[in-house]
């Protein structure tokens, strides 16, 4: 059961780079920060589950948190990982059953900001935009993964998805750790731990390193046509490529050298 946390406050640079309250006068988002409850879940424990009707929706303040399914026949599909930043339960609040359609639960141990449905439909008209911009964004990253589950090879899949990690959590790409097991990330991916493995194997190709949950994205190969990206439909509009390329350059200036080849990226 997730711990209310008493006299807690939310840092400036949070709220400040928060996607849902962006554009919001000073006061409509100090308005609806202060709806907000802390709470702390440990790992393995849920936020909701499946079915449970919707009361209240999830910020990630710290942590991860898992998003999956139950067949009748009991597997468990996962459908996404969310974290610092992101919202959890909202589109459940606007589900015409009124019930959750998926379980949510704490990859690692975690701190969420709670608000309840009011504080939500009094804040609709503020937020109706950002919300609108959010679900757009996540139905645009599952056509583009099922249309890599078509085109690309496991290898292709697991970098365009490491490049993409490590955009949206603001990672070093010269060197960071998972923030999940290889494990969840195989299901995220919709893919056996044994092809993980080997697509793990053969990263060196896509200009990625892997050991452990150390990642480095640190040069991009000379046979950049192979690249992930470069077969991709949404290359143009993807925020991680051109992000990770300047990422990298930045870093590689720091440490004295420039790879030689960005193109593939670019």
């Amino acid at each position: 059961m997730l711990q209310r946390l008493l006299f807690y406050t939310p840092c400036p640079d949070f709220i400040a780079g928060f996607p849902l309250l962006a554009g919001l006068q000073e006061h409509e988002r100090d308005a609806f920060v202060g709806e907000g409850r802390f709470f702390s879940g440990h790992k393995k424990e849920l936020l909701f589950r499946q079915g449970d009707p919707v009361k209240c929706f999830y910020i990630i303040y710290a942590g991860s948190v898992r998003l999956f399914h139950q067949t009748p026949e009991g597997c468990e599909v996962t459908t996404d990982i969310r974290t610092k930043r992101d919202t959890v339960g909202t589109s459940g609040l606007l589900e015409p059953t009124g019930t959750h359609h998926s379980s949510a639960e704490a990859v690692d141990d975690v701190v969420v900001m709670e608000f309840s449905r009011e504080s939500f439909e009094k804040s609709l008209r503020a937020l109706s935009f950002n919300l609108l911009t959010e679900f757009a964004q996540r139905v645009n990253v599952k056509q583009m993964e099922a249309e890599q589950r078509s085109v690309m090879t496991a290898v292709q899949r697991l970098a365009c998805f490491l490049r993409r990690l490590c955009v949206a959590n603001d990672l070093n790409p010269q060197g960071f750790d998972l923030p999940y097991s290889k494990s969840l990330m195989a299901t995220r991916l919709g893919m056996q731990m044994e092809t993980l493995s080997r697509a793990g194997a053969r990263l060196k190709e896509q200009g990625i390193s892997m050991k452990g949950k150390r990642v480095w994205i640190d040069a991009v190969p000379a046979n950049a046509n192979k690249l992930s990206c470069a077969g991709c439909s949404y290359r143009e509009k993807c925020p991680a490529r051109k992000s990770v390329v300047k990422k990298c350059i930045v870093s590689s200036v720091v440490c004295g050298f420039i790879p030689h080849v960005f193109s593939g990226l670019a």
